[in-house]
């Protein structure tokens, strides 16, 4: 993943009025996890960034993609692209945090 893949979900996720605490990850599967939180929303939603790798846990600035926890599966999912400009980042991207509204 790229610094800017990080650089666009926090803008969208604030742009939304969440707040974001960062929590490691589980030293296996998860490299960080994300606590988000807004006012006058009484849920508490995290996202896991993947960290899963042949001989270690890779560093979040390495992570291939996120989940969000309370989402089914394919829903919740974004997986970081290697080219910036592309539609297929930016749709994926508003879907996955739309998403998060439900």
């Amino acid at each position: 993943m790229a610094e800017w893949h990080l650089e666009d979900l926090r803008r969208a996720l604030w742009r939304r009025g969440w707040s974001i605490a960062a929590r490691p990850g589980d030293d296996y599967r998860v490299s960080a996890t994300w606590q988000l939180t807004r006012p006058r929303d009484d849920r508490t939603l995290f996202i896991d960034f993947g960290g899963l790798d042949d001989m270690c846990t890779l560093p979040l600035k390495e992570s291939y993609g996120s989940k969000a926890r309370h989402l089914a599966e394919g829903l919740g999912n974004l997986y970081f692209r290697r080219a910036r400009s592309t539609e297929l980042w930016r749709d994926d991207l508003s879907k996955f945090v739309e998403a998060l509204e439900q």
